[in-house]
């Protein structure tokens, strides 16, 4: 695989950083942001993660983690990735038993501190400083910000208000308004819509992906992807 500069770049950064990088495919012009990592802590195999990166780029191998076994829950984010993979590229939908959205989408956490619940991982005392610098540095590597398709799927991490624009100001996109970026399904399903100023990246905020996602809600966002990502010529 011939990796980016950039991707090179971030992944040196997050050597010397000890920071998560992700897994999928790094070529992809699509980006999932989850909370954090289900990992009981920074366990051998959460680490691990930034040792086969960068073993990876120096012998140029595939992505990483490509042909999961489907033995999650119906509610596992991972589950519901595929989803919402499913609904973006209809014609790449993965045999049964297996998932495949790390052929086109690389994934990330917003946060850099591992936990089985979110409630457990705000509950570290660091968990406010960290996440504040892992979106001062992780998400402002060119790498990151490359990318034209983001799915901010980690709900109360970023804010977008009239008191903090920290999604645009992040990505440099602007929310497009009520009228045509708010999608509301109910108090727990729902995504906002933002568009760089010559519209070539779009970023959707949502909820995590887990559990009760409506999968009406995926399809409608599938579409809005579908849609961007043809109107860009990026398939």
């Amino acid at each position: 695989m011939n990796y980016s500069v950039e991707f090179k770049e971030l992944v040196e950064n997050c050597v010397i950083s000890n920071a998560h990088i992700g897994d999928g495919n790094p070529n992809a012009k699509i980006l999932f942001v989850g909370q954090e990592a289900a990992y009981d802590g920074k366990t051998d195999e959460y680490n691990a993660n930034i040792i086969k990166w960068k073993s990876n780029v120096n012998k140029l191998e595939s992505n990483l983690y490509l042909e999961y076994e489907n033995t999650f829950s119906s509610g596992h984010t991972w589950r519901k990735y595929q989803k919402l993979h499913n609904y973006i590229f209809p014609e790449f939908i993965a045999k049964e038993g297996r998932i495949n959205f790390h052929e086109r989408i690389f994934t990330t956490e917003m946060s850099d501190n591992p936990a089985k619940k979110n409630g457990e991982a705000k509950k570290n005392p660091n968990y406010k400083a960290d996440l504040q610098k892992r979106k001062e540095f992780f998400f402002n590597e060119d790498f990151i910000q490359n990318f034209n398709v983001v799915v901010l799927a980690c709900s109360g991490y970023l804010v977008n208000n009239e008191k903090n624009w920290e999604i645009n100001n992040l990505f440099k996109v602007r929310y497009v308004g009520d009228e045509f970026g708010k999608k509301w399904y109910n108090k727990t399903n729902w995504f906002y819509i933002h568009y760089s100023e010559d519209n070539r990246k779009l970023v959707i905020h949502t909820r995590q992906l887990s559990n009760d996602v409506f999968d009406k809600m995926l399809e409608e966002m599938g579409k809005i992807i579908r849609n961007h990502i043809e109107k860009t010529i990026l398939l």
